[in-house]
């Protein structure tokens, strides 16, 4: 990608529908203009790495890291969260009839 802030422009410009199509196709909806965001500044941050007409391939393997990186952030905070979560105090419905013989019994009927 040509280094110029012009280029850079019209590249995100010609691109980012694509790009967020990929990220539509992968994420939730209400994330995918903040990592449509991040694709494009570590494009920025990387601009030098990639020929002029080869930035939509490039493009792509940087959206699928941030994509992962997304799902990782996603799962570990679902983690957190159900570590984090009370034990439920309520038996369950198998607890309560193995616990009573009689009504066991009448489920087995």
């Amino acid at each position: 990608m040509v280094t110029t802030d012009a280029s850079f422009e019209r590249a995100y410009i010609q691109y980012l529908p694509a790009v967020s199509g990929y990220l539509f196709r992968r994420v939730e909806r209400q994330h995918v203009e903040d990592l449509a965001a991040d694709v494009f500044a570590i494009a920025w941050r990387k601009r030098d790495s990639v020929a002029e007409g080869e930035e939509l391939p490039w493009l792509y393997p940087i959206a699928a890291n941030v994509v992962a990186n997304h799902r990782r952030k996603q799962a570990s905070g679902v983690a957190l969260f159900a570590a984090l979560r009370p034990a439920d105090s309520a038996p369950s419905a198998e607890e309560i009839v193995a616990a009573d013989s009689a009504l066991a019994e009448a489920w087995g009927q």
